[in-house]
């Protein structure tokens, strides 16, 4: 089977394309394999909807979940990190700022 994304030759039991990342779809598969061999989506809309819970509310559990798991793509992951990181940056920066000036 070949990703449609970066053209490269993958295994038809991958869900997400190991080179690049994006998510495999029925229609990208080749003549060969039927959809029935496809090993596809089971509940990502549901496992979308646990991680996005975990990142809002446990995000050092949710951030390797969703890598892991892979609900979105490769570009919609590194922008929820850095913005998790920069976060958290921020909020440990105004810590120690806070903690530091005179009262």
């Amino acid at each position: 089977m070949t990703c449609k994304y970066c053209n490269r030759t993958i295994d038809s039991r991958f869900q997400f394309c190991p080179y690049c990342g994006e998510k495999i779809m029925i229609d990208s598969l080749d003549s060969k394999t039927t959809k029935k061999d496809y090993i596809g989506c089971n509940n990502t809309e549901s496992n979308r909807f646990f991680t996005i819970l975990l990142l809002i509310f446990i995000f050092p559990y949710g951030l390797p979940y969703m890598w892991l798991t892979r609900p979105f793509t490769k570009k919609t992951r590194w922008i929820i990190s850095l913005a998790f990181i920069l976060t958290s940056l921020f909020g440990f920066i105004m810590i120690i700022v806070g903690t530091s000036l005179p009262s």
